[in-house]
């Protein structure tokens, strides 16, 4: 009976893909596409295709890593088969380095969105604030916390394809030009929107979690297939939508003709959910990676417990 309720709060292939899709789709959503566009124009439809061949590829070697060597301690557990105990250690380190970084920017981001409701906060504290929600998120049991990422990241990927898909139906004529850019401007572009396919590389700390192998492939590709068609609908809308030309492209732009004048309580909304799932991806998987390290008797009892 132990056994069966155990894997009851197992992930499935749905829930898995829950917690993967919003946190990857993260902060990039929201500031890339208008970014990428501002600056190089139509020609970020080349750089988009690019990238998101390269973040499919990286979402199967990775899918495939955390299967071949399964474990709270994910991609490094692979670093250790093929070149030992002290270079998983580099690598590990590495990896929870990052997070001292990475999450301060993702706050700072998610506050600036929402820090015209709360004028009289200041920026830094308001971040402090959603850290705050962050890590009582981080308390919920993992099944659960997959079952309310997965209506989120549904409801966010829903808004995202209606709204694109209805600019694309409302355009008259579909012109194509693409702009001559320099190989600098090029490469900078590649460099900027690399940051849409950071993610993939905590989800084999997460591989102890999903009832077998199987699941981890299927919500592997199914993430993959689903942020794909996310940020190819919303650059096609972007690219080929008929938004004013003289001054630079907003992203609000992109739902108003489907919300109206809500659109800026629900980019607001959105993009303070994708933050926030951004941070429950990372840090569950870093203190997960951290409790196999066994680094000290606390880490190893404290840290297994979170999203447990």
């Amino acid at each position: 009976m132990k056994a069966i309720e155990n894997q009851s709060k197992k992930l499935n292939t749905f829930t898995l893909s829950g917690l993967i899709i919003g946190p990857i789709l993260g902060s990039g959503l929201i500031l890339l596409p208008p970014l990428l566009y501002n600056m190089i124009g139509n020609f970020s439809l080349i750089v988009w295709g690019i990238i998101l061949s390269l973040g499919f590829i990286f979402a199967l070697i990775f899918g495939r890593l955390a299967i071949l060597y399964p474990g709270d301690g994910g991609v490094s557990l692979a670093t250790k088969e093929a070149m030992g105990k002290k270079y998983q250690l580099l690598t590990s380190f590495y990896l929870i380095c990052a997070v001292f970084f990475g999450p301060v920017a993702v706050l700072i981001i998610a506050a600036q969105f929402i820090q015209h409701y709360f004028p009289s906060i200041p920026l830094e504290l308001l971040g402090f604030y959603i850290y705050i929600i962050t890590y009582i998120a981080l308390l919920i049991k993992i099944d659960f916390l997959g079952k309310l990422m997965l209506i989120v990241s549904s409801a966010i990927t829903l808004i995202f394809f209606i709204s694109s898909i209805n600019i694309l139906l409302s355009v008259h004529e579909f012109t194509l030009s693409i702009p001559t850019i320099s190989f600098k401007e090029f490469g900078y572009s590649l460099i900027i929107v690399f940051w849409s396919i950071v993610g993939w590389e905590v989800i084999g700390n997460y591989s102890q979690e999903v009832e077998k192998s199987q699941t981890l492939t299927k919500a592997v590709k199914l993430s993959a297939i689903t942020i794909s068609l996310v940020y190819i609908l919303t650059t096609l809308a972007i690219c080929f939508g008929e938004f004013p030309k003289d001054e630079e492209f907003k992203l609000v732009w992109l739902i108003q003709g489907v919300f109206g004048h809500i659109s800026d309580d629900i980019l607001a909304s959105v993009s303070m959910i994708l933050c926030v799932g951004t941070l429950i991806l990372f840090v569950g998987g870093v203190a997960r990676l951290i409790s196999s390290l066994k680094l000290s008797t606390y880490t190893s009892k404290h840290l297994k417990t979170m999203l447990q």
